[in-house]
């Protein structure tokens, strides 16, 4: 019964026996101390995120490949997938890369969201804004907007590009990160709250040292906008290494593995289950084929 909504349990105990409706009552109130365990999202909620794909090398085509068909083989039910970007590898501003990204996102089976990453809007060029407003348009066109959501009854995905949150970039007019993101928690109410974003904002730790994340004054609107509802967790990819940051806020930042093969890495994805107010995870790793494979830049293997 914990998963009935109030409306629900209201009409439930119109149709039973006066007997078991002052039993289920007083079960009801005996958990009106704790406010979580009455909302009907004690779970179990299940997501998978998948990260750095950087579409561009026959390798990765075919690790994604593979990635998607176990996603899509998992036993268990999905409520989501989402995809914290860097889809390319600064190319996407070139058609034919944006449509092949696109049709591999187009295999996956579950309801999909994503966000875009620092070498999906590229502005390594002679003309950087140029390229920058190329790369967004191809992203728009293609995979989809800058902010996205997914909602069920019981829970709220919510992805939204941020790199203008920790450097200088062009403005994308019409598209504020954090006053898209305020207006989406308020919608969200009461429900438990994931939010999946490229970078995560706290400080980055790579050879041998830290270096420093999102700037302070933006980090600081950051997490504040997050304190204003029910967010549970941030989740996001960019360091190609598995890496889990706590905040003064209680918010958990999980930082997911690549799929992309720079620095030696396995690919890998992860899948999530929130219950009971905490979040666990577990990893799935692709086993890349044989030395001498001749791989399609689909990522299906040559016959």
């Amino acid at each position: 019964m914990t998963f009935l909504s109030l409306r629900k349990a209201a009409v439930f105990l119109k149709r039973n026996a006066p007997l078991f409706a002052v039993a289920l009552l007083m079960g009801t109130c005996a958990g009106c101390a704790t406010q979580e365990r009455l909302h009907p999202a004690d779970g179990p909620i299940t997501f998978v995120q998948i990260s750095d794909t950087h579409h561009g090398m026959d390798l990765h085509a075919y690790r994604f490949r593979d990635a998607i068909e176990k996603i899509n083989n998992l036993p268990f039910d999905i409520d989501i997938v989402v995809h914290t970007g860097d889809f390319s590898s600064d190319n996407l501003f070139i058609e034919p890369n944006a449509v092949a990204v696109s049709n591999m996102l187009s295999l996956i089976k579950y309801p999909l969201i994503s966000v875009a990453g620092n070498h999906d809007f590229s502005y390594r060029s002679d003309e950087p804004a140029k390229r920058y407003a190329e790369c967004v348009e191809m992203y728009r066109k293609y995979i989809g907007e800058l902010g996205q959501v997914y909602g069920t009854d019981d829970a709220v995905f919510l992805a939204v590009y941020t790199e203008s949150l920790r450097k200088d970039l062009p403005e994308i007019e019409g598209f504020d990160p954090i006053k898209w993101l305020e207006m989406q928690l308020e919608k969200a109410g009461d429900k438990p709250v994931f939010v999946f974003t490229h970078v995560a904002d706290g400080p980055d730790f790579y050879n041998n040292e830290l270096h420093e994340g999102w700037p302070e004054e933006t980090r600081t609107k950051w997490h504040a906008t997050l304190a204003k509802a029910n967010v549970k967790g941030v989740f996001c990819g960019h360091y190609h290494r598995d890496e889990l940051q706590q905040s003064d806020d209680g918010i958990p930042v999980h930082v997911c593995n690549s799929i992309a093969s720079f620095w030696g890495r396995q690919a890998s994805f992860r899948i999530y289950t929130y219950q009971n107010g905490r979040i666990s995870y577990r990893t799935v790793y692709i086993e890349d084929p044989p030395e001498g494979t001749v791989i399609n830049p689909d990522g299906t293997l040559a016959q």
